[in-house]
């Protein structure tokens, strides 16, 4: 699971308050694994299993379904895709409500990946752009992705990844066309599969613009 750095680090963090897990806490995490439909099942599994003393989120469908399921229970967002514009708090400094947490710069660096993209290869006029479509925040991203694509005379073409099995189908289909790059945009479920779309990339020698870094595969 790709994202297990980001439970390492919340446990680092915790340790740095002097929390020790089994001591202190008790962390029980559950993966959705891309099927965002999943979330609300999750919750009310977690809510009856554990009645959990807060609830920490990643993604805008994971902290919907802690809020439809609770309006006492804390919940934490970890790094979360501009949860004002996707109704999950009324604003960053009066988030209002049992919810909090960090919200990412990903609303305004995806674009800019654009600015990036045409600086380095002046002659693309053509991307493919790959997204979750359960994820709200991603369909938001891809409107002003191509707003300023549009600006600078680059075509952009979205694919859905509606689920990690598609990605193969998706890639396949990316091979019979022409584009100069692939946007990967923000979401738990692409960053899960990282690795799988570095690789494929490689493979077909697309360049790939993303603001994970963890779509840089490491130097043999």
């Amino acid at each position: 699971m790709t994202s297990a750095p980001l439970l390492d680090a919340l446990k680092q963090g915790l340790r740095e308050n002097n929390l020790i897990e089994g001591k202190d806490y008790v962390l029980d995490v559950r993966w959705a694994e891309g099927e965002y439909d999943r979330f609300p099942e999750l919750v009310q599994e977690l809510l009856a299993k554990q009645n959990p003393t807060v609830i920490i989120v990643t993604t805008i469908a994971a902290a919907r379904a802690a809020q439809s399921a609770t309006a006492t229970i804390p919940i934490v967002m970890a790094s979360m895709n501009d949860p004002v514009g996707s109704g999950l708090v009324t604003s960053l400094a009066r988030p209002g409500g049992n919810t909090t947490g960090l919200a990412t710069l990903n609303q305004d660096v995806t674009p800019k990946l654009l600015e990036i993209l045409h600086i380095l290869l002046p002659k693309a006029t053509a991307i493919a752009a790959l997204f979750n479509p359960t994820n709200p925040s991603n369909r938001v991203y891809l409107e002003s992705t191509r707003a300023a694509a549009g600006l600078i005379g680059i075509a952009v073409q979205a694919f859905e990844l509606k689920t990690p099995a598609a990605l193969n189908s998706v890639f396949d289909t990316l091979a019979t066309k022409t584009f100069d790059a692939l946007l990967v945009l923000p979401d738990a479920a692409t960053l899960d599969l990282s690795s799988r779309i570095a690789a494929l990339a490689l493979q077909d020698r697309i360049p790939v613009l993303s603001t994970s870094p963890e779509l840089t595969l490491p130097a043999a």
